[in-house]
């Protein structure tokens, strides 16, 4: 909770920029297969990273870029 505490102080003190490069910094999903739900259908993506707005971008395989939610990307686990 401190460091989201953190997080928050620094954004009401105009830090946006740098959080978010910190955040772009420890983009696990960054190029990782993931399944996007569109609502429509399942696509499979890779993850784009963070856009400005804080919504997260995935890439489908025409390149397409879609803005996602908390909630509408998983990761694709790798079977063996």
């Amino acid at each position: 909770m401190e460091h989201l505490h953190t997080a928050g102080q620094r954004l009401e003190n105009g830090g946006k920029t740098a959080l978010l490069e910190e955040w772009r910094r420890l983009d696990y999903l960054l190029g990782k297969p993931l399944e996007y739900d569109s609502g429509k259908e399942m696509l499979p993506t890779v993850g784009a990273g963070l856009a400005e707005d804080g919504r997260y971008i995935v890439a489908d395989a025409s390149g397409r870029e879609h803005r996602v939610t908390a909630g509408d990307v998983s990761p694709i686990r790798a079977t063996s």
